[in-house]
C-alpha cells in the first residue's frame, strides 16, 4: 500500500479515521504540495447487508454503495463540502480516495472533548451544514448520513464528507427511501 501511495507522489502519516469498511490517514502530496486525507477502501472488504431476498447471494456493502459514492464525489464542488482531489485503484482491490484535509478533526469530537460551542459558533456551523445540504439536494443528491462525525471542521468552516449512503434522486418525481440510512 505504502509503495504504490508513494510511487503517486503521496507520503502516508498517521490514521486520523477508521470506518467499518475504510481507513483515513494523513498523507503529503507533492502534487497539491499540502497535506491531503486519503481515504483506503478495501472493495474485498466490508459487511454485507440486506438479505439474499433482498440483493442476491453474497451481495457486500461495498458493491452495492461503492460505485455510487463515486460518482456523486467526482461530480460536487462547495466550499462546505470536503473536496475529492484524485481516485486511485490499485491491483489487490484498494481504491484511494485523496481528499482535501480537515485538521480540525469532526464536529463530534470537538463537542466531546471541548464542551458545548457557543451560541454564535454553532449557528454559524449549522448554517454552513445547511448550504451544503442545500447544494446537495440542487445536484440531485441526498447524503442520507448526516451526524457529527461527517461534518469536519477546518478553522472556523464546516466541510460535510463521507457519502457512502448518499443517492442520486429521480428529478421527476420525490422518492420516499425504503432503507434506513446511517
Amino acid at each position: 500500500m505504502e509503495d504504490f501511495l508513494l510511487s503517486n507522489g503521496y507520503q502516508l502519516g498517521k490514521t486520523i479515521g477508521e470506518g467499518t469498511y475504510s481507513k483515513v490517514k494523513e498523507a503529503f502530496s507533492k502534487k497539491h504540495q499540502r497535506k491531503v486525507a486519503i481515504k483506503i477502501i478495501d472493495k474485498m472488504g466490508g459487511p454485507e447487508v440486506g438479505t439474499e431476498e433482498d440483493y442476491g447471494p453474497g451481495v457486500e456493502f461495498i458493491q452495492r454503495f461503492l460505485p455510487r459514492e463515486l460518482q456523486i464525489v467526482r461530480t460536487l464542488d462547495h466550499k462546505n463540502i470536503i473536496r475529492v482531489y484524485e481516485m486511485l485503484e490499485s491491483a489487490d482491490g484498494k481504491i484511494y480516495l485523496v481528499m482535501e484535509l480537515a485538521e480540525g478533526g469532526d464536529v463530534f469530537d470537538c463537542v466531546l472533548n471541548g464542551g458545548p460551542l457557543p451560541e454564535s459558533r454553532a449557528k454559524a456551523l449549522f448554517r454552513q451544514m445547511v448550504e451544503a445540504i442545500r447544494y446537495c439536494h440542487g445536484c440531485g443528491v441526498a447524503h442520507r448520513d448526516l451526524k457529527c462525525e461527517n461534518a469536519l471542521l477546518q478553522g472556523f468552516n464546516l466541510k460535510l464528507t463521507d457519502f457512502g449512503f448518499a443517492k442520486v434522486l429521480p428529478k421527476s418525481r420525490r422518492e420516499l427511501s425504503q432503507t434506513f440510512c446511517g
